[in-house]
C-alpha cells in the first residue's frame, strides 16, 4: 500500500539515479541582484561624421573653369521662361 501512495513523480528511476538534494549540492542564494541591461551607446554623429569625411582635390586650370560657366550660361539662354514653383502637401 505504500507504493500506491506515491505519485509517479516521486518514485525513483529504474537505474537508481536521482537529484541530489542534500544543501552542500544546492546553488548559493546570490547576495544581491545584478543590474539591468543596458542598451549600448550611440556612437556621437560629428565623429562619425568626421570619420566619413575625406577631401578629393583636383587640380583645374582658371580657363576650364571658365569654360564650364560659358557652356552652361550658352544653354541656359533657350530658357529664357520662368519655372512655377510646385506646391507639395
Amino acid at each position: 500500500m505504500a507504493q500506491e501512495n506515491q505519485s509517479p513523480n516521486n518514485s525513483p528511476l529504474p537505474n537508481g539515479c536521482k537529484t541530489p538534494k542534500s544543501p552542500s549540492c544546492r546553488i548559493p542564494k546570490p547576495d544581491h541582484c545584478p543590474g539591468a541591461p543596458k542598451k549600448p551607446r550611440r556612437a556621437n554623429r560629428s565623429l562619425y561624421k568626421r570619420r566619413l569625411r575625406f577631401e578629393i582635390v583636383v587640380m583645374v586650370s582658371g580657363e576650364e573653369i571658365d569654360s564650364f560657366f560659358r557652356s552652361a550660361e550658352n544653354a541656359n539662354d533657350g530658357c529664357n521662361r520662368i519655372m512655377k514653383k510646385r506646391r507639395t502637401m
